[in-house]
């Protein structure tokens, strides 16, 4: 009777999310579904080491060890190495600075939707995740599946056969992030892939992503050493800090 009882609700909880993922028509709709699953259960920080392997002519399998933070929301302090190094870079507030030997040596605006995608989306409220993505260039309006990896994916800004327009993959069962495709102002097409999935507490993280140039693997970073930091101070993100943040 126990058994029978715990198959009953398997099989409600499978129908719920059955009838959820059959109300999504469009890329709005998609993300509104990731925001309802996993709000107020997602991680809203996390740290890592990362092995970041590069597969250019001139690089060739030289490869580096970098250190990364994240903290909710849209923040992210990348180390080259290690602390000591001074070269790294940080992403807050929809910009980019980087740094040389401790030195800023530019910044600009750039909303960096490979962490609206995969971490930001989850947590932030819907409307501020679409504006975003439509300021991407991103067209909410088209969708389409795939099968991607022996996986069901759904894809976003493009229809099927379109694999050139901006668009993001999304897996269809756990709605996390794991292919986008993005065409530059110079016409190259840059593809990113996220594999190798593991659960940390309630929130699917990626270990392995590949980063590719029309078609050619590029850089591949393998993620180790994941962990939920305690407490991750904000001055890790201010640039004026950088030099000294460490978490």
């Amino acid at each position: 009777m126990k058994h029978f009882s715990k198959l009953i609700l398997l099989v409600i909880v499978s129908s719920l999310f059955s009838c959820k993922t059959n109300t999504i028509k469009d890329g709005e709709a998609l993300i509104y579904a990731m925001y309802d699953t996993y709000n107020g259960k997602f991680l809203r920080s996390i740290a890592f080491e990362q092995t970041v392997t590069y597969c250019t002519p001139e690089k060739k399998d030289s490869t580096e060890v970098w250190l990364e933070v994240y903290k909710f929301p849209n923040r992210l302090h990348i180390r080259e190495q290690s602390f000591e190094s001074g070269n790294g870079m940080i992403f807050c507030n929809d910009s980019v600075y980087y740094f040389k030997n401790n030195v800023l040596q530019e910044n600009h605006a750039q909303i960096h939707y490979l962490i609206l995608l995969s971490l930001d989306v989850y947590s932030q409220e819907p409307a501020i995740t679409i504006q975003k993505l439509k300021k991407c260039n991103f067209d909410l309006s088209k969708m389409h599946t795939e099968h991607w990896n022996e996986r069901e994916t759904y894809v976003i800004g493009a229809i099927e056969g379109d694999t050139s327009s901006n668009q993001f993959w999304i897996d269809k069962e756990h709605l996390y992030f794991v292919r986008s495709i993005f065409k530059r102002d110079n016409g190259v097409i840059r593809e990113i892939r996220f594999t190798n999935f593991c659960m940390l507490e309630d929130s699917w993280v990626e270990q392995e992503v590949l980063f590719m140039l029309d078609g050619k693997l590029e850089m591949k970073e393998n993620y180790f050493n994941l962990r939920i930091p305690e407490n991750i101070s904000d001055s890790c993100f201010i640039p004026s800090c950088f030099s000294t943040a460490r978490w």
